[in-house]
């Protein structure tokens, strides 16, 4: 898979390079690449520039500067030209394929929503009742265990049956998933969609980075809560540090922490490229397992980029498709060593590497 680089630890210069790719610009024109150009682009089309209300776990740990653009020049880590990672337009190819979307909409979608409805409910009772009486420091000082443990397996395996009933009937998964010990923080890419939930279903419920703002939300904050998660405040500009420390708290404690997962793209793609890894999950230093996320299909419904289909198109093409195929591939545990351990920036770059051949 290519990687697209772009020139620093931010966003950026990726969408604004993949918006030049798809509008035909030649990113190797020096002037295009100017910091004044890029300030005309940007001031010109603001628009261009993504601020996504869907903002993953390692975007809270690597918030972006106030500033209109990184001062370097981006680039691609080879020299060909990929399609635009943040793109992804849904079409209907022919009139036998929209003819079966027709069928299945009308007779398999609402038979789907309802088992979806109804186990997302369950999910969401028994992730009730797995923190019922639990304080907030209880949640964050110590890991669950005992018969709460045993409910958050059931409350898995509801969402598992969650994701049956759309479409998933069965993931294929290559590799060994490592333990909480031998790889604390498990790094999954490419992140493309709202689907991407399955990979913290099949690993069982892992420690997640959330904004502190999801904890207010009923519905969302007993699930998220029973998986402990790590909440990130951005008006509290200690936010950030305050994380690293509390995962490398859990990760060496004694006590039986789950690992931690992190999406390290920090924003959705097409899963064209890997775009630059953010370095949050890779500051603590310690040991990754990396894993690959494929949805292997002619054509793809699943991925809930900035431009072209919205989530609710994604949501109906994808239940309206008979089978949706998904493959983990856990990669070995990525080490460190004394020069990425002093760099999270080489190591994230090292490890996005890896995961791309």
């Amino acid at each position: 898979m290519p990687v697209l680089d772009q020139g620093g630890d931010y966003g950026f210069t990726d969408l604004m390079k993949a918006q030049a790719l798809d509008e035909g610009v030649s990113v190797d024109d020096e002037d295009w690449c100017s910091v004044d150009s890029l300030q005309q682009r940007h001031r010109k089309n603001p628009s261009s520039v993504v601020d996504s209300d869907f903002v993953s776990n390692a975007d809270e740990l690597d918030p972006e500067p106030e500033t209109d653009f990184p001062p370097r020049r981006p680039s691609l880590s080879n020299d060909s030209l990929v399609p635009n990672p943040f793109v992804n337009e849904i079409l209907i190819g022919s009139w036998p394929e929209a003819i079966k979307i027709t069928l299945m909409t009308i007779f398999v979608l609402p038979i789907r929503l309802i088992g979806i409805i109804f186990f997302f409910l369950l999910t969401w009772v028994l992730a009730r009742v797995g923190v019922c009486g639990m304080l907030e420091s209880d949640l964050r000082d110590h890991p669950i265990s005992g018969w709460r443990k045993r409910v958050r397996e059931t409350a898995c395996f509801s969402m598992r049956l969650l994701f049956l009933f759309g479409g998933f009937h069965w993931v294929s998964v290559k590799g060994k998933q490592a333990n909480s010990k031998e790889a604390p923080i498990v790094v999954v890419a490419p992140h493309s969609s709202f689907f991407d939930a399955l990979p913290v279903i099949m690993m069982g419920a892992p420690g997640l980075v959330a904004k502190g703002d999801i904890e207010k939300t009923s519905l969302l904050s007993a699930l998220l809560n029973f998986t402990q998660p790590v909440y990130v405040w951005r008006e509290d500009p200690n936010s950030r540090q305050n994380t690293i420390k509390e995962i490398q708290r859990r990760m060496e404690s004694k006590e039986d922490w789950p690992q931690m997962l992190l999406f390290p793209e920090g924003t959705c793609t097409n899963r064209s490229a890997l775009i630059t890894f953010k370095p949050g999950a890779f500051y603590p230093g310690l040991p990754v397992q990396p894993v690959c996320l494929r949805y292997e299909a002619d054509q793809d419904l699943t991925s809930w980029t900035w431009k072209g289909a919205s989530w609710m198109e994604v949501l109906w093409r994808t239940l309206a498709r008979p089978h949706t195929p998904c493959e983990m591939e856990f990669l070995p545990v990525y080490y460190p060593n004394d020069a990425e351990k002093a760099d999270p920036v080489l190591y994230a770059k090292n490890v996005r590497q890896v995961m791309a051949e």
